[in-house]
């Protein structure tokens, strides 16, 4: 269900939303103002592409699944999965917008996202984002309702001369070295032990994208599917067929090829056909005229008697 929003006039001044827009060759402002209409009072949506679009770009021929794929990349929007369901979130959205009546008072319907600092998330951008901003304070997710009061509450103190400061201990010295940091791991590899080679093979023939395609979102949709009672082979021949419909349709390596957490997520992509379109048959090209038929033998006797010379008494023939 749509609901009415607000947009900021520096959303349309925003560098990074119009360099996204440029580099996808997508309609990502537009769609961005419209995930609003549809996000709850939290900023929370399900991740459902088709059923996005028909709220956001009901007219345009495009793939809503890019586009949000586009909008995840570059940080606006982020992805996340509870109990085998793909939900969205704009991390900014509570700051920007306020709410009234019965809206404000009502509670989210969807889960939240996991907590901050687990892999795989990135900062949400918005206008007017500030790039420091307080510690997030227990139990408050930065972002909403109760964190930004926190945050007012937290400025005020520190406007009022009357409220003492105390002063920060100081920090003893560290003696034990410390240990380097373990180097941060990439999204699309997880441990080898723990992906089945079922899922190997599937994730083998999946055919390339230009973009990005998280490894472990995509094991953790294909574990929610073989929950629900889907088979690895089902699963592995609905990636086959759809690896031949995007090399006969000239979609490989580009960014409209589905991410494969998409493919294997609960609209179920590899439970579609994919039928491979129909080439039209060409017309059968005509066969020249064999010099062997009555009418071509004719003509080349004319031929021949019209080159020779002419014999004195010789009886003229009518030629037909």
């Amino acid at each position: 269900m749509s609901r009415i929003r607000t947009v900021k006039p520096e959303l349309f001044k925003h560098e990074d939303l119009f360099d996204a827009e440029q580099n996808s060759q997508l309609p990502l402002r537009l769609a961005f103002i419209g995930l609003f209409t549809v996000a709850d009072r939290e900023g929370r949506f399900k991740w459902r592409p088709r059923t996005l679009k028909l709220d956001v770009l009901p007219h345009d021929f495009i793939d809503f699944a890019a586009v949000l794929d586009a909008l995840e990349r570059a940080g606006f929007i982020e992805r996340y999965e509870v109990d085998g369901e793909i939900y969205g979130w704009i991390p900014t959205f509570t700051k920007h917008q306020r709410f009234s009546g019965k809206e404000s008072e009502a509670k989210s319907q969807l889960p939240p996202p996991p907590p901050r600092g687990s892999a795989g998330e990135a900062p949400g951008k918005h206008p007017d984002a500030s790039p420091t901003l307080p510690s997030e304070a227990p139990g408050k997710r930065e972002g909403t309702q109760e964190w930004n009061k926190e945050r007012s509450k937290g400025r005020e103190r520190n406007m009022d001369a009357s409220v003492p400061i105390t002063p920060m201990p100081p920090v003893a010295p560290i003696t034990e070295p410390v240990p380097a940091p373990a180097p941060a791991s990439d999204q699309s590899t997880t441990p080898q032990a723990s992906i089945p080679e079922e899922f190997e093979a599937l994730w083998r023939e999946y055919p390339p994208r230009n973009g990005g395609n998280p490894k472990p979102t995509a094991l953790k949709a294909w574990n929610a599917r073989r929950k629900e009672g889907h088979s690895a082979a089902e699963m592995r021949a609905g990636v086959q067929r759809y690896a031949a419909w995007c090399a006969a349709t000239g979609k490989l390596n580009t960014e409209f090829i589905k991410q494969t957490s998409t493919f294997l997520g609960p609209e179920k992509g590899f439970l579609e056909a994919w039928d491979l379109p129909i080439t039209p048959a060409q017309p059968p090209r005509p066969s020249p005229p064999s010099a062997m038929t009555p009418k071509g033998a004719e003509f080349d006797a004319i031929l021949r008697n019209l080159s020779r010379p002419v014999i004195e008494g010789e009886i003229a023939h009518e030629l037909h």
